[in-house]
C-alpha cells in the first residue's frame, strides 16, 4: 500500500522485488499521491494506472460512482458530496482501467480536467491487482465513515489475487469425471467435446466453498453443493438489478416440479465481470441435517459472494434444485461443476470449514 507517498521512494532493487511480488499474485493499493510517485519508472505509472499533474484549491465537489457494485463503493450514496483536495492526472485512464468512480468538473473550480475526469479506478494487471483513489489528502477523511470503508473495501479488494493460495484448514479438491476437459497451466477448461461435468472425489456437508470462473459471451454454467443446489453461472453481464433472476450469474437456481418452478431467488446485485475475465463465487453453506425420524432441516446458502459483493444471505432450499444430479437429500455430497451449457474455464477450486469422507 502506498499511501501518499511523493518522489522517488524504491532503489532499483525495491523496484524489482515489487515487480515480482505483483507478478505473483500480489495487490497494489494506492491512496491520493501514490499518483505523484516514482515519475521515472514507467512500469509504476501502469500500475498505478495515471499520474498526478497538478490540484486546485480545497473544496467541496460531486462525486459520480460509476461502479455500485465494487466492494469499495456499494455502500455509497449516488451521488456523493464531500471536500477534499482534487487531483488532475497528465493522461486520462479511461480505457486502461476500470473506473469505479469521477469527479462531475462543474461541481468545483478550476480544474485541468474540464471533461472526463475519472478520480477512482482498479484494474487486474500483470497477474496481480491495482486499486487507486486520489480521495484521502483531508486529515478529517480519516474520520469519515465512508472514506474509510471505501479505503478497507480497495484494499481487501486488491488482496484478492494473493489470498488464492489455499488458506489454513482448507483442502483443494481433487476431480473425477473430467471427460472433454483439457487441463491448463493453473485452470481446467471445457474443450467443448461432449464435456462430462467435474466431480469432486471428497464428499461435504457444511463447507466454506471458492471458485475461480470465466466463461465466453452467452455462455452459462453452475455450481452444484453436495450435487444438489445450483449457484447459477451465465453470462449477465450488464443487467440491471430488476432484470434479474434466479437464473442469472449469482442466483440460487429454481426448484422444478410438473413444469412448473417454485422457490430460487435472484442475486442482489449484479456484480459478473463481463465475458472472459475472471470472477470468483465464496460461497458458506450449510447441509440438511437428516433426523432418524426422517425429518430434515433444510440446506441453507448462508452467505454467497460473488467477486466480493454479497449477492445472496440466509437462503434456505427445501430440496434439489431443477436439473440437479442427485434427487435425495443426504447430509454429505460432493461439489459439481456443470458442463453441458456452454464453454466455462475454472481454477482455485479449494474447500474449507467442512472434513471430507
Amino acid at each position: 500500500m502506498f499511501l501518499s507517498t511523493t518522489g522517488d521512494v524504491l532503489n532499483p532493487e525495491q523496484e524489482k522485488a515489487m515487480t515480482g511480488f505483483v507478478r505473483n499474485g500480489g495487490g497494489f493499493a494506492g491512496v491520493h499521491a501514490a499518483s505523484d510517485t516514482e515519475y521515472d519508472w514507467p512500469w509504476y505509472g501502469h500500475l498505478v494506472g495515471a499520474w498526478f499533474l497538478s490540484h486546485p484549491a480545497q473544496q467541496e465537489a460531486l462525486i459520480k460512482i460509476e461502479d455500485g457494485t465494487h466492494p469499495c463503493t456499494q455502500h455509497l450514496p449516488n451521488p456523493w458530496t464531500r471536500k477534499d483536495e482534487w487531483y488532475d492526472f497528465k493522461v486520462n485512464p479511461r480505457g486502461k482501467v476500470h473506473v469505479l468512480a469521477s469527479l462531475e468538473p462543474t461541481s468545483y473550480k478550476d480544474s485541468k480536467m474540464p471533461g472526463d475526469h475519472p478520480i477512482m479506478w482498479c484494474q487486474e494487471f500483470e497477474g496481480g491487482r491495482s486499486w487507486y483513489t486520489a480521495l484521502g489528502h483531508t486529515q478529517e477523511s480519516y474520520q469519515e465513515t465512508n472514506f474509510l470503508k471505501v479505503l478497507a473495501e480497495g484494499i481487501e479488494w486488491s488482496c484478492a489475487k494473493s489470498k488464492r493460495l489455499v488458506p489454513s484448514g482448507a483442502e483443494q479438491v481433487t476431480w473425477k469425471g473430467t471427460k472433454g476437459w483439457a487441463y491448463q497451466p493453473g485452470s481446467i477448461v471445457n474443450s467443448g467435446q461432449s464435456p462430462e461435468p467435474l466431480m469432486t472425489n471428497e464428499q461435504f456437508g457444511d463447507a466454506t466453498v471458492h471458485v475461480e470462473f470465466r466463461i465466453p459471451k452467452g455462455s452459462n454454467s453452475g455450481i452444484y453443493l453436495m450435487g444438489r443446489y445450483e449457484i447459477q453461472i451465465l453470462d449477465s453481464f450488464g443487467k440491471t438489478i430488476p432484470e434479474l433472476t434466479f437464473a442469472d450469474c449469482g442466483g440460487v437456481y429454481q426448484r422444478w416440479k410438473d413444469e412448473a418452478g417454485y422457490e430460487g431467488k435472484a442475486p442482489l446485485a449484479n456484480a459478473v465481470r463481463a465475458p472472459g475475465e475472471w470472477n470468483s463465487f465464496d460461497i458458506k453453506f450449510e447441509a440438511p441435517r437428516i433426523l432418524p425420524s426422517g425429518k430434515k432441516s433444510n440446506a441453507r446458502f448462508v452467505e454467497v459472494k460473488l467477486n466480493g459483493v454479497v449477492v445472496q444471505k440466509d437462503v434456505q432450499v427445501t430440496g434439489p434444485t431443477r436439473a440437479s444430479f442427485f434427487e435425495d437429500e443426504v447430509e454429505r455430497g460432493p461439489i459439481v461443476l456443470q458442463a453441458d451449457h456452454g464453454p466455462v474455464e475454472f481454477r482455485n477450486v479449494w474447500v474449507s470449514g467442512a472434513k471430507s469422507r
